[in-house]
């Protein structure tokens, strides 16, 4: 088996968290420019109209922004960490369910004698929903931490 690098792009359309940190800003920004602009954005319960004079969006995108970007930024680290120091080994899938774009990937793999059974939250693309139950995959895991363990092919 040969080591193989995350690339960026693939960790944030494959990892469901990655997904969420980076889009929660951006949502957000957007939000902030259009009322700039002039779009009024209307609460369903209160009927509370919200327009570009309200500082509730940009306090909302700044602080969003200061919290989930950090985030982003260890999340990709630890991922691109794992696959620098983790093991490579032979797993088989044991269950994939989605519901809308988000999913869950459950895997097992056999691990100093003992076998491991642990799973990642993924987004819904074309490489997770090609997964199967009984599939051959290969991971790499924290040795330290076993139950930490990715599909090297969601993210290279």
């Amino acid at each position: 088996m040969m080591r193989r690098e995350p690339k960026t792009f693939r960790i944030l359309t494959s990892d469901y968290l990655s997904l969420l940190l980076g889009l929660a800003p951006m949502v957000l920004w957007a939000m902030y420019i259009a009322t700039a602009f002039g779009i009024v954005f209307r609460s369903r319960r209160s009927g509370t109209e919200l327009a570009g004079q309200d500082p509730v969006f940009l306090a909302l995108a700044a602080v969003v922004t200061l919290v989930c970007v950090p985030l982003l930024f260890i999340r990709l680290q630890r991922v691109k960490e794992l696959f620098a120091k983790g093991t490579l080994l032979q797993g088989e899938i044991t269950s994939v369910k989605f519901i809308k774009d988000r999913g869950r990937v459950e895997y097992k793999f056999p691990f100093g004698g003992l076998e491991i059974q642990t799973g990642a939250a993924v987004h819904k693309t074309a490489a997770t929903t090609r997964l199967r139950p009984g599939q051959k995959v290969e991971l790499v895991v924290d040795h330290q931490n076993p139950k930490r363990a990715l599909i090297v092919d969601l993210y290279c």
